[in-house]
């Protein structure tokens, strides 16, 4: 290699040298901050408590919806509750009728349940059975 191309040679590279580096933690300080949004469904706030019951095992609270229905919450508040837990309500649509009885769902393992109701309003029974041992767990009156 001539000497003028020697010369050439080691300023390009210290160029690159200083640059490059440089550049990239200009590339890296100058990125987009995303926004982050949390929409859990464990966030979400219905309007209006209506009426809100305590039992050993379960806190359940009537809240009415956006639609203007109604939103059953369980919680659990025990330590030790089976995973078969079945909810039921028993309810008439007209004062003298014969009783109705609805399954509204499976617990499961979580400990705060969400079922909607839609156009049922008190005077109801809410019923929680263990699948399994076949027994009545818990039963409210609201």
């Amino acid at each position: 290699m001539i000497a003028s191309h020697r010369k050439r040679h080691l300023f390009v590279w210290l160029a690159i040298g200083i640059v490059l580096p440089v550049l990239t933690i200009a590339a890296y300080l100058l990125t987009p901050k995303f926004p982050v949004h949390d929409f859990s469904e464990q966030h979400i706030a219905f309007p209006e408590l209506k009426r809100s019951v305590v039992s050993a095992e379960y806190v359940y609270n009537i809240k009415k919806n956006y639609e203007g229905g109604s939103i059953l919450e369980v919680i659990q508040i025990s330590g030790f509750n089976p995973a078969s837990e079945l909810v039921m309500i028993s309810y008439s649509k007209k004062f003298g009728e014969q009783k109705t009885q609805k399954i509204l769902g499976m617990m499961g393992g979580q400990a705060r349940y969400l079922f909607n109701l839609q156009d049922i309003e008190p005077p109801f029974s809410i019923i929680v059975k263990d699948t399994i041992r076949q027994t009545v767990l818990s039963r409210v009156d609201f």
